[in-house]
């Protein structure tokens, strides 16, 4: 289990970001695992936004900033 309490990046106003996790290789290059749009409107009204991978990624990621977008009042 990881747990990250740092801002990863910073959304702002409507736009997406280019997001992913990445495995890094001694042996080999970087391995993509999985990259996805990251949007404000992707948010719930919590706030939180859930990436589940296979059976081997459950992340939660928080934006109480992003809620306007969530519940339509920007």
């Amino acid at each position: 289990m990881c747990l990250l309490l740092q801002p990863l990046t910073e959304l702002s106003e409507k736009k997406c970001k280019r997001c992913g996790l990445y495995e890094k290789d001694v042996f080999k290059s970087d391995d993509i695992f999985e990259e996805w749009e990251f949007c404000p409107s992707d948010f719930n009204s919590d706030g939180k936004y859930f990436k589940f991978k296979d059976k081997e990624v459950n992340a939660t990621f928080s934006c109480p900033q992003c809620i306007p977008f969530a519940t339509g009042e920007w």
